[in-house]
């Protein structure tokens, strides 16, 4: 037996017996912490590599705001004011783009919301008219009730649900932005700033 376990199995059994069931205690503890990382762990590598982006619920409002700002100029689009030079006063139109000469209108408020209804759909529909826009973007994380999606269809109004922000978000990643970005890896996920 090497001399430095030998030494430690003598500084344990000098130890009074409440100390070593403190020991064991806490060292079971230890394993059983290290046990439950390790089966999260696991669990995130099983995620498909597409999905495998920090959460965007996590970000700021602006630090959303600028990676959605920075995934749309990547595809074309100019930021923009809209013609009164303020934001709506529902704050429905949340980005204004501009492409070819035409307005185009991001409502992005419900970006944190799991399940969009139909109400922030019809409201970036009231905000085009309005505005006169070519058309509009509602944008979330999560993704849309079907009485949404049917009150797009037939409208210059295109939903992106989480998976297709994600999408958009990975294709631009390495963009600088000022605020971290998110950049997949596979099976591991890193944030980097920009």
């Amino acid at each position: 037996m090497p001399k430095f376990l030998s030494s430690i199995i003598d500084a344990l059994r000098s130890l009074p017996l409440w100390a070593g069931g403190l020991l064991v205690f806490f060292l079971g503890l230890i394993i059983w912490l290290l046990r439950l990382r390790t089966r999260d762990l696991r669990r995130a590598r099983a995620v498909s590599p597409n999905l495998m982006i920090a959460p965007l619920t996590s970000l700021s409002r602006q630090q959303f705001d600028m990676l959605l700002t920075q995934a749309f100029r990547q595809r074309g689009y100019v930021i923009g004011e809209i013609a009164t030079g303020q934001r709506s006063a529902q704050g429905t139109a949340d980005l204004v783009l501009r492409k070819s000469g035409e307005y185009f209108l991001v409502h992005s408020k419900a970006w944190r919301v799991a399940l969009v209804e139909v109400t922030a759909v019809r409201e970036l529909d009231h905000a085009m008219r309005a505005q006169r826009a070519a058309g509009g973007f509602v944008v979330t994380s999560g993704s849309f009730t079907r009485e949404a999606m049917g009150f797009a269809s037939g409208r210059k109004i295109q939903l992106i649900d989480g998976r297709t922000l994600r999408e958009m978000l990975n294709d631009t990643a390495g963009m600088p932005t000022g605020v971290p970005s998110v950049v997949s890896l596979g099976p591991t996920t890193m944030s980097k700033q920009a």
